[in-house]
């Protein structure tokens, strides 16, 4: 939230960015995974990750399947036989992000961005979820042991599991509108049965 609110206000005409340009920014190479062209920017994460006692993303590794993905997080098949297409990425330091989908028996089919946040490191991607009072949320402990939060709107449904070493976050690109995907709280109780929770770490 510090580091988005200070993003709202700096450089807002992209006077400072302009200057940049597509050049060299001139600074260090561990600033590199983050929105940083500046000095005054970098001091300021500097100052956020000090705070919270954070590590910084490093490098990242884009995966053309899921089982390169698996091999390299040193992960079994924690998606599930549900989960066929996805497009992973993961940071040198474990944190992983997945665009991925789900068909299932009856016909429903719910694309998805998959999350898993290590805890101890800054990562400062937003997901901007609208307002929290259309979400009807309850806990559902999954077929993986997992109990996670379960939240539901009409645009938008998501999951979150709190683990022992990161925090997973499941963004289901539809809801319970008719016109949005018309997602039912047992579409998506099995969504979250289909990943094995209990094999992240």
């Amino acid at each position: 939230m510090e580091w988005a609110a200070f993003l709202a206000t700096y450089d807002q005409d992209g006077a400072l960015l302009a200057k940049v340009g597509n050049g060299p920014t001139g600074l260090p190479e561990k600033y590199s995974q983050y929105y940083v062209y500046t000095q005054e920017m970098a001091d300021k994460l500097d100052e956020i990750t000090a705070k919270y006692n954070l590590k910084l993303h490093r490098s990242i590794d884009v995966f053309d399947s899921k089982e390169a993905f698996y091999a390299q997080a040193g992960l079994g098949d924690f998606l599930g036989r549900n989960n066929t297409d996805c497009s992973p990425y993961m940071f040198d330091d474990g944190t992983f992000h997945i665009d991925g989908s789900s068909a299932f028996p009856d016909g429903q089919f719910m694309q998805y961005q998959f999350m898993d946040c290590k805890k101890g490191v800054f990562t400062d991607t937003l997901l901007n979820i609208g307002n929290a009072d259309d979400y009807t949320e309850w806990s559902y402990q999954t077929s993986s042991g997992v109990t996670v939060c379960l939240a539901s709107s009409p645009s938008k449904c998501l999951i979150f599991a709190d683990l022992k070493d990161s925090f997973v976050t499941v963004n289901v690109l539809a809801g319970t509108a008719e016109d949005s995907g018309n997602i039912t709280p047992e579409n998506l109780q099995e969504l979250a049965d289909s990943f094995d929770f209990s094999m992240l770490h």
